[in-house]
């Protein structure tokens, strides 16, 4: 009986996590409302409508002496998980909507930035902490342009044209990295 409820224990939050759905990032994927399937927490009745925009940027590479490629494209993971995304509905929830989609296309830019640090880093398995470092520093830039941008947003006159001009270039900046795309093989510069 000890065995059994030991069991339940270890797995209850896997089984937990097998039940959420995981949307990778693509060019068509656009989020809409009906994206936001989790439930809106208790919160103090204020005027500020809020939102979550639940995203993962993730890596997964096992360290090997086998394992020699810069190529790493395919071990970064973008993901977002309806089931924690959630909105209060309001006036604004057209503008927490696109910005949420803002969000998602900016952790691809970031994903691509990581994958094109790693391409770029001679020796990137030479010391074990070198794709640990890379990953935080972009982590750390992507945090500061969301930061910058949130106070530009906080005293533009046209919030909405804001984030339809700020979403433009960042699909343009995805463009420019089409190398560096989950599923893409960068290419070699030639010496």
């Amino acid at each position: 009986m000890r065995i059994l409820l030991l069991s339940l224990l270890l797995f209850a939050p896997l089984l937990e996590m097998q039940g959420q759905t995981k949307f990778p990032w693509g060019p068509e994927v656009n989020i809409m409302l009906e994206d936001f399937k989790g439930e809106v927490p208790p919160m103090v009745e204020d005027s500020v409508q809020q939102s979550y925009f639940a995203s993962r940027l993730e890596y997964n590479i096992q360290y090997s002496p086998l394992f020699n490629s810069r190529n790493i494209n395919r071990y970064v993971h973008l993901h977002f998980t309806p089931e924690e995304c959630w909105i209060e509905e309001g006036e604004n929830t057209e503008y927490l909507v696109a910005f949420a989609n803002l969000n998602w296309d900016m952790a691809e830019l970031y994903a691509r930035k990581f994958r094109q640090k790693a391409f770029n880093t001679q020796f990137l398995f030479a010391d074990p902490n070198t794709v640990s470092r890379l990953y935080d520093e972009t982590l750390k830039e992507m945090s500061t342009r969301e930061v910058q941008f949130e106070s530009q947003l906080r005293v533009a006159d046209d919030p909405i044209a804001l984030l339809a001009a700020e979403l433009e270039k960042v699909n343009r900046e995805i463009e420019e990295l089409s190398d560096f795309c989950k599923m893409c093989k960068p290419k070699r510069k030639r010496r």
